[in-house]
This record gives structure tokens, C-alpha cells and sequence, in this order.
């Protein structure tokens, strides 16, 4: 999957709820929780203080890594192959259209 979009919605502790929305470079959102449980999709535990939104889930912000070099990934943007979302360097490396057959 070269390019893909997509549309998540965040709900803050405050009840406030942003939209955000981005085709190709596939977008992190991060804030900040204050009244809701939310567990960690790569660890399971409770998250509390930043947390990193992405591909329909909800992570530690130090637990959202490319799949492949294991960098984090909560600063930027990521692409997403299959379900697992990798930094630019490794999805060109793996995925670029030169590695296609």
C-alpha cells in the first residue's frame, strides 16, 4: 500500500473531539488523557499522559516503533503496510516500487 487516507477521531478527557484526516503520508496524533482508561495497543497496560493515536488504535508513545527498525514513530508521519506502520526509510526500503516484482 503506497498511499493510503484515512479519518480518526480523537476524544480528549475534556470531551473535546478533533478530527484529523491525510492522504498519503499517514499522520500521528498525539494528546493528552486526563479521565479515560486507555490500554496500550502494543504493551495492553493503562496509558497515562501522552498517548499516540494511529491506525484505529492507541498507544505509549515510546511503544509506537516502525515494525522493521523499531524507531519511534511518534514525532512524524509513518506509512502503513498490512497493518504495521513503518518509518519512511524502511517502507521505501521494503516496499518501494524498485523492490515490486
Amino acid at each position: 500500500m503506497s498511499s493510503a487516507s484515512f479519518a480518526t477521531n480523537v476524544r480528549t478527557g475534556l470531551g473535546l473531539e478533533h478530527t484529523m484526516s491525510t492522504r498519503e503520508n499517514l499522520t500521528v496524533s498525539c494528546i493528552t488523557t486526563s479521565t479515560a482508561v486507555l490500554l496500550c495497543a502494543a504493551c495492553n497496560k493503562p496509558i497515562s499522559g501522552r498517548v499516540i493515536t494511529a491506525m484505529r488504535n492507541k498507544f505509549h508513545p515510546e511503544h509506537f516503533v516502525c515494525a522493521f527498525c523499531i524507531t519511534p514513530l511518534s514525532k512524524g508521519t509513518f506509512k502503513e503496510h498490512e497493518s504495521k506502520p513503518y518509518c519512511h526509510t524502511c517502507y521505501q526500503k521494503l516496499f518501494g516500487v524498485a523492490n515490486r516484482v
